[in-house]
């Protein structure tokens, strides 16, 4: 990683490894038919019933350097993910705990929580 002066964002190197963490392939807590890919590519791959949709874009940020257009407060203490949907607006949530294997998010629109255990 390169020394904090260089980088834009002070929080960036933290950015990074959340981002890592959340790559792999999860299944809700609350709905085990619900499944999302989330690939080190950007893509996000959502399937229901393994019905998949189409692959969307996804990013994490922390919430004193918002992607711009974001019109939502966010709290610069925090780390967020936005996905960019194919068939809809962006969706972006505040991320909650996050382990090796489960993690949870707080959907801003709603405040809705939603989590997650590893499938691989």
């Amino acid at each position: 990683m390169a020394p904090e002066t260089e980088a834009a964002n002070p929080n960036e190197g933290d950015i990074d490894a959340i981002a890592q963490q959340l790559v792999g392939v999860w299944r809700s807590v609350y709905d085990e038919r619900e499944v999302i890919t989330i690939n080190s590519d950007g893509s996000w791959v959502s399937s229901y019933d393994d019905s998949a949709s189409p692959a969307d874009r996804w990013l994490v940020f922390a919430g004193d350097a918002p992607p711009p257009g974001l019109l939502q407060n966010f709290d610069p203490a925090e780390s967020y993910i936005q996905v960019v949907r194919m068939d809809g607006p962006p969706l972006v949530s505040e991320i909650g705990d996050i382990g090796p294997n489960d993690f949870e998010t707080f959907y801003l629109g709603n405040g809705r929580r939603n989590a997650y255990t590893r499938v691989h």
